[in-house]
């Protein structure tokens, strides 16, 4: 095969993994329907910030994503190891919980909360003094 058609095939598969990273289970949307929280847009933004959604947690209406970044390596099943968030449906609109690597405490803010304080959470790393989000 030629080296053309490798690269073809390499940016192909290059393009395949980032639409599969972008995913949502469709049960997960379907069951945050009600949300009126554009949840896709929402990936979208944080996805290409370098968030992950994590499979292993989502579903059942949940849509749980972490941030690689900030992961620890800890025995203490206590704290959380990496940054995480999930959407839920409340009344008058959407909050995101967050709860920050190394810590237990959770964070609700509204959506657009939330992106204003985005790169306050993505910085956060375990030890670091907890921000306060009020």
């Amino acid at each position: 095969m030629s080296r053309r058609s490798e690269a073809k095939k390499a940016r192909r598969r290059k393009r395949r993994a980032a639409a599969e990273a972008r995913w949502i289970p469709e049960p997960a949307l379907d069951e945050l329907a009600e949300l009126t929280l554009d949840v896709q847009d929402f990936n979208d933004v944080i996805l290409l910030r370098g968030w992950t959604i994590d499979q292993e947690y989502s579903g059942d209406g949940l849509v749980t994503w972490y941030y690689p970044p900030s992961g620890i390596g800890t025995d203490d099943v206590d704290v959380e190891p990496v940054t995480r968030i999930w959407v839920t449906p409340a009344d008058g609109g959407e909050w995101v919980h967050t709860v920050l690597v190394g810590t237990t405490e959770e964070f609700v803010l509204a959506p657009d909360e939330f992106i204003e304080e985005l790169e306050r959470i993505e910085s956060y790393r375990a030890g670091d003094p907890v921000p306060s989000f009020e």
